[in-house]
């Protein structure tokens, strides 16, 4: 991708694949139309992550089924959805606003939001990661795309770090924060996904260091979790209203900043069902620490208030729980049984023990699988000494003992994936039929925060869909606006 900085006025977006001002119409129809062409099948197969050929079975119509069905999403990250082409134009233009370098700490620079150095609580070692350099030795948008994204390391604590590399950037910056939520809808619609629940931290998107802080200095204000809200509601309302699919809000507090489960809990409450777009539910991400009362005290007792006083006040629940600790099992009990989870986000972990699955089910709680974070984060807990066999997939088993599960993407942006390419590797991989994503998306729809009627409306269209002897016409009905920008940016890459 080639960035042009030279000639563009002071403010205006960047104009790249991913400008966050795109309406359907603009929305690179020519592009679309290309995606699925009787060559395309060597670049599906580049694309997966074992080159395996497997592929080879993916026809022109399994991608016509994949463009039009109409999905449902429970589980994406806002701030795992961030493009970072996006940002590192963005990061550009700020570089050419103000000095790279000054040796006045009061002077602004775009590269002083990252600190030189920060340890990471996740670490077992607590060591420092390098952030500032890491960043100022980007000079392409594909080196720092490499450095904002997480795929063949297998590790939860490594995809944590990639978020380092973007969220100074971001934090604090309500107009950059509203059009980032406005591309999030813009990519869903673009992917045909009909509703979403997507979901983030406030907290940990508002300013983290006063101005006075001596490495921060940057003449920024302080911005509250309440402004973060209100800015990224505006983006998704935009979005919603110009591409006419649902989007709504589910709040997550962060495992290792136990200071925000008050805070967090008093948004939800205040915002709950303010409709459009508005707060249906709460989260705990970030890692399952807290549930450990005896490892770790200090992240135990304020989450677990946070979500016994949401339990009180019937707010629905989801908890990240059984996707790699050692005490995964466990948690994924305790999130349904002491903490009232309706649904588990990942869950992995369970189908070690079938007895578990079994009382997952029982209590009808649902959970949100993601396909190529199970993988990349060591959630799908597989011999790595042996070929990797989609086949034995954690959801697999799950469909085998009745639990109901739907697919998501996780945090796209960082495993430089989408929802369709879950579809994808469902589908070439596992062996997944059409029949299966029907009841998947049913599935999402009974566990999605929802009123009743509106639930309703989403089935009507799922099964409107499949009932529809003509589907596999909707291709080119539907090629003109799908986008899957994964696609286009490996393209760019060849």
């Amino acid at each position: 991708m080639t960035t042009q900085h030279g000639n563009r006025k002071s403010g205006e977006q960047p104009k790249n694949r991913s400008s966050l001002s795109q309406s359907p119409k603009e929305n690179g129809d020519e592009t679309a139309k290309s995606f699925v062409t009787q060559k395309s099948l060597p670049l599906v197969r580049y694309l997966s992550s074992n080159h395996s050929d497997e592929w080879d079975s993916y026809t022109d119509d399994d991608e016509s089924f994949i463009q039009s069905f109409p999905k449902i999403e429970l589980h994406v990250h806002l701030d795992g959805s961030f493009d970072p082409h996006y940002l590192f134009d963005f990061l550009q233009q700020q570089i050419q606003k103000s000095p790279r370098y000054s040796d006045s700490v009061h002077t602004p620079s775009p590269y002083l939001c990252w600190p030189t150095e920060q340890p990471v609580p996740w670490d077992p070692a607590n060591s420092p990661l390098p952030l500032r350099s890491k960043v100022q030795d980007c000079q392409t948008p594909k080196q720092y795309h490499q450095l904002c994204t997480c795929r063949g390391f297998r590790s939860l604590a490594q995809m944590l770090n990639c978020f380092q590399y973007f969220l100074p950037l971001v934090q604090g910056n309500l107009e950059l924060l509203e059009k980032l939520a406005f591309d999030f809808v813009q990519r869903q619609w673009e992917q045909h996904v009909m509703y979403t629940e997507v979901r983030y931290s406030p907290h940990l998107l508002a300013t983290q260091q006063s101005p006075e802080d001596e490495e921060n200095k940057t003449g920024s204000s302080i911005i509250t979790a309440e402004q973060v809200y209100q800015a990224v509601t505006h983006g998704l309302r935009r979005g919603t209203q110009q591409f006419g699919i649902k989007v709504n809000q589910i709040l997550c507090a962060i495992t290792w900043h136990p200071e925000w489960a008050e805070g967090t809990l008093e948004l939800v409450q205040a915002h709950f069902h303010e409709f459009p777009c508005g707060v249906v539910g709460i989260d705990i991400a970030s890692g399952e620490e807290h549930f450990d009362q005896e490892g770790h005290p200090e992240l135990y007792q304020a989450h677990y208030d946070m979500i016994q006083k949401a339990k009180q006040l019937h707010i629905p629940i989801t908890l990240h729980a059984g996707e790699s600790t050692s005490r995964a099992q466990e948690n994924v009990r305790t999130a349904i049984e002491t903490y009232g989870a309706k649904r588990i986000g990942h869950g992995y972990r369970m189908v070690d023990q079938p007895e578990l699955m079994t009382f997952v089910k029982e209590r009808g709680c649902h959970v949100e699988v993601c396909l190529t974070s199970s993988d990349e984060t060591g959630g799908w807990d597989y011999d790595e000494h042996t070929q990797k066999d989609w086949k034995q997939h954690p959801c697999v088993t799950m469909k085998q003992h009745g639990v109901p599960f739907s697919l998501s993407s996780d945090d796209p942006a960082v495993f430089h994936t989408s929802l369709a390419w879950q579809y994808r590797t469902a589908i070439t991989k596992i062996g997944f039929d059409r029949e299966i994503f029907e009841q998947t998306n049913l599935d999402a729809i009974a566990a999605a925060f929802l009123p009743e009627d509106e639930k309703k409306e989403l089935r009507e269209q799922v099964r409107r869909y499949c009932s529809n002897a003509h589907r596999r016409s909707f291709r080119r009905a539907t090629s003109e606006t799908f986008t899957d920008r994964v696609y286009l940016s490996n393209k760019q890459y060849l």
